[in-house]
Formats: structure tokens, C-alpha cells, sequence
């Protein structure tokens, strides 16, 4: 687990750039001071927890750096990767509100400096911040969205369309950068599409052999995003 970071140089919430990211961007600035004032700044290594499922859901955080890995284990012990948060998202939010226990593991995929928000100071502010209670409510209805949209996909689309979409996510949480960082393995975005990793890695060398992308390690420079763009929207009845 990760550990509370009494460095006087923590980040301050009036002066961090990924407020304006996240919810926090309408908040008063009453709600700003009691989050600057009570969050804790935590630091997580590669590799360790930052929610872990089971545990009980007693506040939430918000990613100031790095990406975090969402998934569950099923019954047999396989992985299934939901999504990849990065800077400005939150972890844990759904959880606590429901007053449940984590029912989702969060993975740090490198170093991960992230705010800790206990759950009595959400509900405070959540009583007093009309503004911040719409926002929440946009944020929930744009997740829900995301999770059918995946659902669908998961079931009507074939390998190499659902690996193109999850390709273009990428690019468009970096920025639209024509080349990009993965620091996902091959195992991980398999789970993500719902596929083998060797379906995967025959995908991607597909892709690389129809000179869309170019991959260099943990690197993927597209070539062709129309393309991928074009594979991307094909829907088939034929699960993958």
C-alpha cells in the first residue's frame, strides 16, 4: 500500500492543473479549502494497490500523476481490465457511494501520485455544493455510458475492431499524440479487448504489417489513424 507524503511540497489544490480535469473544476472555493485542507497526498510504486478489492470503501482518490489499472479476478482467477485512469480521474468514487466494500482492484502501472478524500468529507461536501453535486452526476452518467459502450463492444465487435478503439483511447487520453507510451502489457490489453494474448499480439503485428502503426517496444506511433478510425466503427454478430 501506498504511504501518506508529509512533504511540505504535496500539491495544493488552488494551484494543481488537474482540477480543472476533474469534478473539482466548479467547486466553491469553501469546498476547495476543506479539500485542501483534509485530503491526504499518497505515493504508489509500480506494481502496488491503490484500492484492493474486498476492503472497505472509506474515501476515494484523485490521480494527480501516472496511470492506474481498474480490474476484478474472476471465479477461476482471470483478470479483466475495465479501464485505465490517469491524471484528474478518480478511483474508488463509485464504491464509496454506494457504501459498499471495493469491489475492483486498482493497480498502479508506475509511479502513481494521487489525493486521498475520506468519505465524511465527500458527504459534507456533497450536502453543501449544488454545483459540485451536478458535476458528479455528469461524470457517473458519462462512466455509465463508457461501460455500455465496452459491454457492446465486447460482445458484437471482432478482435481487430475492439483493438483499433482501444488503440484511439489511448491516443486521445495522451493528448492525440501521434506516438505514445503503453506501459500495459500484452496480457493486460488482451483482458481489455476479451481476447488471448497471442490473438492479441497477431493483431497488432497485422496492424504494424498494414503500416497503420509502428511499435517500438512499449512505444505505438500511428501511421494511419483513418484507418484505425474506419476498423474501429465494423460491428460483426461473429464474437471474437
Amino acid at each position: 500500500m501506498g504511504f501518506v507524503n508529509e512533504n511540505p511540497l504535496a500539491p495544493d489544490c488552488y494551484f494543481c492543473s488537474n482540477r480543472h480535469k476533474s469534478v473539482l473544476k466548479c467547486v466553491s472555493m469553501d469546498s476547495l479549502d476543506k479539500i485542501n485542507s483534509t485530503k491526504e497526498f499518497r505515493i504508489f510504486r509500480k506494481g502496488e494497490f491503490v484500492i484492493h478489492s474486498g476492503d472497505k470503501a472509506e474515501g476515494f482518490y484523485f490521480i494527480k500523476s501516472g496511470c492506474v489499472r481498474i480490474y476484478r479476478n474472476s471465479s477461476s482467477g482471470k483478470e479483466q481490465t475495465f479501464s485505465i485512469r490517469r491524471s484528474g480521474e478518480w478511483v474508488g468514487f463509485r464504491d464509496l457511494l454506494t457504501g459498499s466494500n471495493f469491489s475492483q482492484n486498482a493497480e498502479a502501472l508506475e509511479s502513481v501520485e494521487a489525493c486521498y478524500i475520506q468519505k465524511d468529507v465527500l458527504e459534507d461536501l456533497m450536502k453543501n455544493d449544488s454545483k459540485l453535486q451536478l458535476e458528479i452526476l455528469k461524470q457517473m452518467a458519462i462512466e455509465w455510458k463508457e461501460l455500455e459502450d465496452q459491454t457492446v463492444a465486447l460482445g458484437t465487435k471482432q478482435v481487430h475492431s475492439k483493438l483499433a478503439e482501444l488503440l484511439i483511447s489511448f491516443q486521445a487520453a495522451s493528448g492525440n499524440e501521434p506516438e505514445i507510451e503503453l506501459n500495459l502489457t500484452r496480457e493486460i490489453m488482451a483482458s481489455m479487448v476479451g481476447t488471448t494474448t497471442e490473438t492479441l499480439v497477431r493483431a497488432l503485428s497485422d496492424f504494424k504489417n498494414r503500416d497503420w502503426i509502428e511499435i517500438h517496444k512499449n512505444r505505438i506511433r500511428f501511421l494511419n489513424l483513418e484507418a484505425l478510425r474506419g476498423i474501429s466503427n465494423l460491428e460483426t454478430k461473429t464474437h471474437s
